[in-house]
């Protein structure tokens, strides 16, 4: 039916849209959300039957002792075939008459203006409520200045200046307010009105692809180079032919993926040497949609690690550090006693890990620093001892010493293992001092008893902190990418 619908030479581009379409949803499944308690009926909140319920409402039962329940859902059950036309009409439309049509190939417009969704989250119905918010509060591009003179300025500065501001109709960033799910729908976005970086980058996403401008989330597993994960919205850019984001990293990163609608190569290659994922340990990395755009952002190295002799192992895993854990963020193919992963960013505190029969990590490696010019720098403790100065668990702002808290410091030995030198508790001064230390290039200090381990590596030279952090002084929401 669909392929009839579009027969004429006109609609060639909508007929590709169909078939990009039919060959992907396959692999897309939605998030549902009800609430539920034994005794009563569940009550939709995110779904095909949910109705419109209010923040404090759905706060309200769960104080009542209902339960949140997630639920997957094929989209080919959900998803009409009127929906899949509406939605390539839509987008269509919306992309012919924008003024970077002949600078978007057909490629971008099926893979980041068509889909009518961004990741698992439930397909509401957004773009029509979106493109009324936006048409009538912002100009229409072509009357800003001229296109085809200021391309590159063109496009930042509409998404800077009218689609970002219209975010707040919908979203304010607080990291206090948790939505349902991981990946929130439209509708879901609207009860809370707040919550982290992706329901941010979520509703600019899909404000930009409402009025023709294709996007997409970028999404960082883990930083590498501070703790935590992030999640950005990125734009078409029709002088460097490709989805970038606001304004470069300033900090490094270890690996960045985007949430894509059509399949990728990742699942792919995995699968070529592992028949069963259970073991996998990156969960992330076993959607079939996901795309690793590291090069796109930041300058990459392939690290190449030799593998033990006896090792059996054909996959292995490069991990980074965050919260107190190594995290395994990447996979590498073993090749001829060698293991190689493609792509990483430098600047980056690495380990390297295979998988033991447990799904516990078994460590090949000692930490090493991956340097701009694609060196490992690794560990090793010298002779002698020196007295060490510290104020600082990592380099954030809530990061410093509190009076009254045990702190313990470490050394990392030559094998990679760390080992506790002292104990102090902070008494009058935020400022802790170890003495007769033994000369090592990284050491941590912990928190004794934090609910959360926030400390980092950090190298000690010229009696201060290196955090191997090109900036100093780095507040973690300074990243957030929603003004």
């Amino acid at each position: 039916m669909l392929e009839n619908h579009y027969r004429s030479k006109e609609d060639s581009t909508k007929l590709r849209a169909v078939q990009f379409l039919k060959e992907n949803i396959g692999d897309h499944y939605s998030t549902l959300i009800t609430l539920e308690r034994n005794g009563d009926e569940p009550i939709p909140v995110v779904g095909e039957n949910a109705i419109h319920l209010s923040k404090e409402y759905i706060k309200s039962k769960i104080d009542e002792g209902w339960q949140v329940k997630k639920h997957s859902r094929a989209d080919s059950l959900i998803i009409s075939t009127r929906r899949i036309i509406n939605e390539i009409d839509y987008a269509y439309e919306a992309w012919i008459n924008s003024p970077w049509y002949e600078d978007t190939p057909e490629s971008v417009f099926l893979e980041y203006l068509l889909p009518y969704k961004i990741a698992n989250e439930f397909p509401d119905v957004w773009r029509s409520e979106m493109n009324v918010t936006l048409k009538s509060h912002i100009p229409k591009p072509n009357k800003l200045f001229s296109y085809s003179n200021e391309k590159k300025k063109f496009m930042w500065d509409y998404k800077k200046r009218y689609v970002r501001k219209q975010t707040e109709k919908y979203y304010k960033y607080d990291e206090e307010i948790m939505t349902l799910s991981d990946y929130p729908s439209f509708s879901e976005i609207k009860i809370f009105g707040s919550g982290i970086c992706f329901a941010g980058s979520a509703t600019v996403t899909l404000m930009m692809r409402s009025i023709g401008i294709p996007a997409a989330i970028d999404f960082i597993p883990y930083w590498g180079s501070i703790n935590g994960s992030h999640a950005i919205d990125v734009h078409w850019d029709p002088i460097v032919k490709k989805l970038v984001k606001d304004k470069p990293f300033d900090i490094p990163v270890a690996k960045i993926f985007r949430k894509v609608y059509g399949r990728t190569r990742i699942r792919e290659d995995i699968g070529s040497v592992l028949t069963n994922l259970d073991s996998f340990p990156i969960s992330y990395l076993k959607d079939e949609n996901v795309l690793d755009v590291t090069t796109d952002h930041v300058k990459t190295v392939d690290v190449i690690h030799a593998m033990p002799e006896k090792s059996s192992s054909k996959l292995a895993y490069i991990c980074v550090y965050s919260y107190g854990q190594w995290k395994p963020i990447f996979f590498g193919k073993v090749d001829n006693g060698r293991v190689t992963f493609d792509d990483m960013g430098t600047n980056i505190l690495y380990r390297i890990a295979l998988i033991d029969k447990k799904n516990q990590l078994n460590f090949i490696s000692r930490p090493f620093h991956l340097t701009e010019d694609g060196r490992k720098i690794f560990p090793t403790q010298r002779a002698g001892t020196m007295n060490l100065s510290v104020n600082r668990i990592n380099h954030g702002e809530q990061a410093t010493v509190k009076k009254g808290r045990k702190y313990a410091l470490y050394y990392v030995s030559n094998t990679g293992t760390e080992i506790k030198i002292d104990t102090k508790t902070s008494q009058d001064t935020t400022e802790l001092v170890f003495r007769d230390v033994p000369c090592a290039d990284f050491y941590v200090l912990r928190e004794m008893g934090a609910r959360i381990d926030y400390s980092r590596y950090f190298k000690y030279e010229k009696k201060n902190q290196n955090w191997m952090v090109a900036s100093q002084d780095l507040n973690y929401q300074a990243w957030i990418d929603i003004e």
